[in-house]
């Protein structure tokens, strides 16, 4: 499609942030597109939408500027759906937001010569209910994850996959993550990473109390129910570290993947492998000692 608007999304007030949207402004005048900002952006340097849904109705691609932490914000602001979404990197890592500050004008250069490849993303759909009443419904790129607050006592929950029991943790919380969210604070636990074109979903248990209690990868078809036990500290559920929920005992949690075609678009131009390799290291140690 012809790109004709932008919309871009900021909302760190530092100068690299700054000299981006300096840069993106010149870049999309010169290319004569509109550009509009998201209005909790911290600059005046462009012209502000007054809300959200203006700023979604005038953008054809979102653009974030920022760390993976901007980019799932992003992607919360653009509900999930079909809308492009490209991620320039100010962060430390940079797996979503995976283009670098340096050449962004090119990668967004491909974007309008249609050089670019699509990768799709899978979403997580968590219903909570207390009671057998449905209080919230929230999506998550990244994870979920349920940890105890305020007081340091080990949390219980059950686990059940489809309808059957799989097992009752005993630890201090548990991750439920997307294949984009495995190399996030599930691998910080001990989870495995997972492509993110595999279509899974990565339960792992924060400091289990039984060693035997590992990580476990189920197929995204599958529903899982998280149920909060009794006797339990105070339990707090994150969604994608934006939102949060307080929960009480016998509160249930569903979790399960949407539809193929609610899945969100990303444009990059890097292999996962380049990522893992210029991110994490992988193999850096190896070839260098080889060399």
């Amino acid at each position: 499609m012809k790109i004709e608007n932008i919309g871009a999304v900021v909302f760190k007030k530092i100068p690299d942030a700054k000299k981006v949207v300096e840069r993106l402004i010149i870049w999309c005048k010169n290319n004569k597109i509109s550009l509009v900002i998201h209005p909790d952006a911290p600059f005046e340097l462009a012209q502000k939408s007054k809300s959200v849904k203006d700023f979604l109705d005038d953008s054809q691609i979102v653009v974030s500027i920022g760390g993976d932490g901007t980019f799932i914000s992003a992607a919360h602001i653009v509900k999930f759906c079909e809308k492009p979404l490209v991620g320039i990197n100010l962060g430390n890592i940079g797996f979503l937001a995976d283009i670098e500050i340096d050449n962004f004008e090119q990668k967004l250069q491909n974007i309008l010569d249609e050089n670019y490849r699509v990768v799709k993303r899978s979403v997580l759909e968590i219903k909570h209910l207390r009671n057998g009443n449905v209080l919230g419904k929230f999506n998550a790129i990244n994870d979920i994850f349920f940890n105890r607050l305020n007081i340091p006592k080990l949390s219980s929950f059950s686990l059940d996959c489809d309808g059957d029991f799989v097992t009752d943790y005993i630890a201090d919380g548990i991750i439920i993550a997307s294949p984009s969210g495995s190399t996030a604070y599930s691998l910080a636990a001990g989870g495995p990473i997972v492509s993110p074109d595999t279509s899974a979903i990565i339960i792992t248990p924060i400091c289990p109390h039984s060693l035997s209690e590992r990580p476990i990868i189920l197929p995204s078809r599958k529903s899982l129910k998280i149920k909060v036990n009794k006797k339990n500290p105070d339990i707090l559920l994150s969604i994608d570290g934006l939102e949060s929920v307080n929960l009480m005992p016998d509160d249930e949690i569903f979790i399960s993947c949407l539809g193929e075609n609610k899945k969100l678009v990303q444009y990059s131009q890097k292999s996962y492998f380049d990522l893992l390799r210029n991110k994490l290291g992988w193999g850096n140690s190896i070839r260098k000692s080889e060399e």
